[in-house]
């Protein structure tokens, strides 16, 4: 079958979607993917990522633009594929919006195929239950990551549900990486340490669990910890796509850090091929290089706010992931990793052995 995508959350749909569809291809699909993207900061986000622009085209992908003076053709484009291919997959929280109408009164007149996909490919994805989302989609299918999250929404009401795999973890994706990331790496240092942080502000609005200070200690621990114990100055950033890099550049110059800095909004994949280990300030990012094989640790000194809200702490402690919530388990990660003495988290290789379940595999109907 062919399938439409409406990306409209984040970049961490294509995330899902791409390793998805390139598994799908190297199965012998034949099929069609279009995705309709409607939100700007996500598209541009994808312009500036070259693995996953490169994965578009390589699987044959197209990509419309669904925002601005795109709004009208893209939306009338999006009706005509919907009617075309009979099918759309949009992400789980956009049920109860305008998607969800325009597919209900399409409906009406041809039978459409309707899936959920996650807003990114996390093993972590609906394992939060306090995170109920509207209950109206039900007879759609849910595509879910991992295994770890089908409870959360067999409680939701959904019935049809597949657990996908999390694609990102597919042996066809990690070899797609390491095979198309070299004008990436062209751009880096030879070692590095890679440090994924998280943003302080989302369209303006101070975010609750991190702020400037809380930000500024942890990327000044971070840094300093890794040059202190691998004697190197170099670090790179990959930036949180809700962060706008010239904020980003002004928090670095706040730490005093005498490191050499290379900002990126490259693929957190790709960016972690060359590193010597990998620090994400409080980011489900981290399972990207841990999946890459890198040493990877979550660094999150929990704020009071956060406590009250996550008694059992942050989902990737929950997992069972490398996770340090003081300087003293930061240092302990990096001199861990210096001496040999760092292992795999198990979660990884759970992951690693889930079963796919290729849901658009299937002999292709006349279109």
């Amino acid at each position: 079958m062919s399938i439409n995508f409406l990306i409209s959350n984040s970049l961490g749909e294509m995330d899902y979607i791409i390793p998805y569809l390139h598994e799908h291809r190297q199965s012998g699909w034949a099929g069609k993917a279009k995705i309709f993207i409607s939100n700007e900061k996500v598209y541009s986000a994808l312009i500036a990522n070259q693995l996953i622009s490169e994965a578009c085209r390589q699987n044959d992908v197209s990509i419309f633009r669904v925002f601005g003076w795109f709004s009208v053709v893209g939306y009338s484009h999006l009706c005509y594929s919907i009617c075309r291919f009979k099918s759309i997959s949009f992400e789980m929280t956009l049920n109860g919006n305008g998607v969800q109408l325009l597919v209900k009164l399409l409906s009406l007149l041809i039978p459409i195929k309707t899936f959920n996909h996650p807003q990114a490919c996390n093993i972590d994805v609906g394992i939060e239950a306090e995170k109920h989302y509207a209950d109206d989609n039900i007879d759609e299918t849910m595509l879910v990551p991992s295994a770890l999250g089908r409870q959360f929404y067999e409680r939701s009401g959904y019935t049809d549900i597949i657990v996908t795999g999390i694609s990102k973890a597919y042996d066809s994706w990690l070899q797609f990486v390491n095979q198309n990331s070299s004008r990436v790496l062209e751009q880096l240092p030879k070692r590095y340490l890679l440090l994924l942080t998280r943003n302080i502000h989302n369209n303006g609005t101070p975010t609750k669990y991190m702020d400037r200070v809380r930000y500024i200690k942890m990327v000044k621990t971070s840094v300093d910890f890794y040059r202190e114990v691998f004697k190197v100055n170099e670090v790179v950033i990959k930036i949180h796509p809700k962060e706008v890099k010239s904020e980003v550049e002004e928090l670095l110059r706040l730490t005093g850090c005498a490191a050499n800095f290379f900002i990126s909004e490259e693929n957190t994949s790709s960016l972690s091929i060359n590193a010597d280990c990998v620090v994400g300030i409080f980011t489900s990012a981290i399972f990207d290089s841990g999946l890459m094989g890198i040493p990877s640790v979550d660094y999150y000194e929990e704020s009071p706010v956060f406590k009250q809200e996550y008694p059992n702490g942050r989902n990737n402690k929950i997992l069972g992931f490398d996770c340090a919530d003081s300087s003293k388990e930061l240092s302990q990660f990096f001199s861990n990793v210096k001496s040999g003495a760092y292992r795999k988290p198990e979660i990884l290789e759970i992951v690693a052995r889930e079963e796919k379940k290729l849901v658009f595999l299937r002999p292709e109907r006349s279109e």
